[in-house]
């Protein structure tokens, strides 16, 4: 009888942990790099990537960031894989073509974004600390004009 007892307790765990894993689904804004480009001819520009996080639909407004100028459009095909869908979530590796878009103007790199969710910036401000040599960090010192590569959240 113990056994038995046990065995429900074991499964009442694993259902607990499977609940964490597939908890509610996100509220971020869609959020794409764009990792490539292309043109198909009678459909336009195409841009490539993984969804970092967010949905996307057919016919939502989109922006490209990043490079220059923000670009305003909109998503008119979605493709997963060479299947056509009508809507994606995030982790899903999708194409999409846009309206509008010339091919010379969008660039790997660039992100695609739901229309207003993102204020690109150019400058910020941040408190550093430096790490030591015995810390793990750089042997030589660091000279003046140095421009590090920074990556923030």
């Amino acid at each position: 009888m113990r056994q038995f007892f046990n065995g429900f307790r074991y499964l009442g765990i694993v259902w607990f942990l499977m609940g964490l894993c597939f908890a509610a689904p996100t509220t971020k804004p869609f959020l794409m790099p764009i990792s490539d480009v292309y043109h198909i001819a009678g459909q336009g520009t195409v841009v490539m990537g993984q969804i970092e996080h967010g949905r996307l639909t057919i016919g939502d407004s989109l922006e490209i960031l990043g490079f220059g100028e923000t670009q305003k459009t909109k998503a008119t095909v979605i493709l997963l894989g060479v299947k056509e869908v009508q809507d994606v979530k995030e982790l899903d590796k999708v194409s999409v073509v846009l309206q509008g878009v010339e091919v010379s103007t969008v660039s790997r790199g660039q992100v695609l974004v739901a229309s207003g969710s993102i204020k690109p910036s150019t400058q910020f401000k941040a408190i550093v600390h430096m790490l030591t040599s015995a810390e793990g960090s750089r042997k030589t010192p660091v000279a003046s004009g140095y421009r590090p590569q920074v990556f923030y959240n």
